[in-house]
């Protein structure tokens, strides 16, 4: 399944301009000569971080490494072009195609000449540049400088302070990629940019730190998506941090918030109404539940006494434990448990994934009834009083409903059946009854933290008496 959605959102070079013109289509070689293919495929090959695996028995060639660099291997690849060795060190460059143009001062023609880069010519670059931009096209520019052998340091430790010269290139390519969305991606933003959430893409770290910053602010409340360690720095100081768990770093998974496990914006749309439903409108519902006599039987609650009292978490972790028991099985036994097996992989994926972010939500909305009365039975008493709150859980109802129903576009889901519908109920009807039988469960008078104070404060004590019986022993 990820690999079918990588393989949709591949990045692919869709234009190329070499030796001075557009070539079409851009793996055409045929009109170069082969000191210019040649020194294009040493370029792709050598100054690369990925890789190509050619299998032996026929298959296709395996490109490896990130998005860019897998489309220019194979765009190398594609062009099928020899290579001939002439004996010379080359430095080679690939990058932005507006710097590298900048710091180049020749370039190469169709006969192998280095022409001077005059004032028209950077024009045309230029120009070509903007063309490709216009069209959404990533553009990268490849460029070699020619050393002479003695001008390169041939002791390692010479070599590891000497630097690379940065002037003076030899233009030889620029080259259009088209990065496609993933699909679901623009129906996502349409859906966000609806709801008054601004959207910026093509953005640097440092752009997105700054907004980030400058949002907050003023006031506002900020999201932030990304993959790279770079992106670390905006993740950790925006409200909510979404990483990449496909794509993304490991520097950027731990500064971040919330981790997309499928890479998908898509998903992000269901996220923000699962915490709208979960923050917002359960906190907004359950504040607003009128005093009763009842609370006038509880004790006094200290000024030390914990928020969260060992009743809360009784009641916490019954729930936790069945709704992640209960989804997990359905994660990785939905398609057997829904007999689709033989369906398209695709809509019967889509139709478990729908069925658990149904069972999920819904299971919110009933666990709210629980949350109102955490140490009673009856938790329905006085409900119909609170009109703001019946307002509220049937508000995110009938939205749920609307959601799954009409909105399936944005939001990648499917239409559920009526059967799967009461699948979707029963699995949180039964938090009902489960939290009645969990608060039959016993729990100390003593807070549940100063247990693991305790834990802390033993260990720390048998690590003591280690460390001197060592020193003693040193001593001996």
């Amino acid at each position: 399944m990820r690999k079918m959605m990588a393989d949709k959102a591949l990045m692919t070079v869709v234009e190329a301009y070499i030796c001075g013109k557009k070539i079409g289509p851009p793996n055409n070689t045929s009109e170069l000569s082969s000191g210019v293919t040649s020194l294009l495929i040493e370029s792709v090959a050598q100054n690369t971080t990925g890789s190509v695996f050619i299998p032996e028995d026929g298959k296709d060639v395996e490109v490896s490494g990130s998005p860019t660099e897998k489309a220019i291997l194979q765009w190398g690849v594609n062009a099928s072009c020899p290579f001939i060795p002439d004996s010379q060190v080359h430095v080679h460059w690939k990058g932005a195609a507006e710097i590298v143009l900048a710091a180049c001062t020749t370039y190469m023609d169709t006969n192998e000449q280095l022409v001077p880069l005059d004032d028209g010519k950077v024009e045309y670059f230029k120009k070509a540049i903007e063309d490709m931009a216009a069209g959404s096209l990533r553009c990268v520019a490849i460029a070699y400088r020619p050393l002479k052998g003695e001008t390169v340091p041939t002791d390692e430790e010479e070599l590891s302070s000497w630097e690379l010269p940065e002037g003076d290139l030899v233009l030889l390519a620029i080259v259009g990629l088209k990065d496609p969305c993933r699909p679901g991606v623009k129906d996502a933003v349409q859906l966000c940019v609806k709801a008054g959430v601004k959207v910026m893409g093509r953005s640097s770290p440092n752009d997105k730190l700054l907004l980030v910053q400058a949002l907050r602010k003023r006031g506002h409340v900020v999201a932030v998506t990304g993959d790279g360690t770079n992106d670390a720095p905006a993740l950790h100081e925006a409200d909510i941090g979404l990483a990449m768990g496909i794509q993304g770093t490991e520097v950027a998974k731990e500064s971040s918030d919330i981790i997309i496990l499928d890479d998908n914006f898509a998903s992000v749309v269901k996220l923000l109404w699962v915490n709208l439903i979960m923050d917002t409108l359960g906190a907004l519902a359950l504040a607003t539940e009128p005093p009763t006599d009842h609370l006038m039987d509880r004790l006094p609650v200290g000024r030390r006494e914990p928020l969260i009292t060992n009743v809360m978490w009784r009641n916490l972790l019954v729930q936790a434990l069945y709704q992640v028991s209960v989804l997990l099985v359905l994660n990785f036994k939905g398609r057997e448990i829904l007999h689709s097996q033989h369906d398209p992989d695709e809509h019967a994926n889509k139709e478990k994934n729908t069925l658990i972010f149904n069972a999920f939500v819904f299971s919110q909305i009933f666990n709210e009834f629980n949350a109102r009365k955490p140490d009673e039975m009856n938790v329905f008493k006085g409900v119909t009083k609170n009109r703001l709150f019946m307002g509220i859980v049937g508000f995110t109802v009938v939205l749920q409903v609307i959601i799954i129903m009409f909105l399936g576009k944005f939001t990648s889901t499917v239409r559920l059946s009526w059967q799967l519908w009461l699948v979707s109920f029963a699995i949180a009807f039964i938090s009902w009854p489960l939290a009645m039988a969990g608060k039959l469960i016993p729990v100390s008078e003593r807070p549940f933290g100063d247990y693991f104070v305790d834990m802390f404060a033993s260990c720390m004590r048998l690590r003591n008496e280690g460390s001197s019986a060592r020193r003693n022993d040193d001593d001996t």
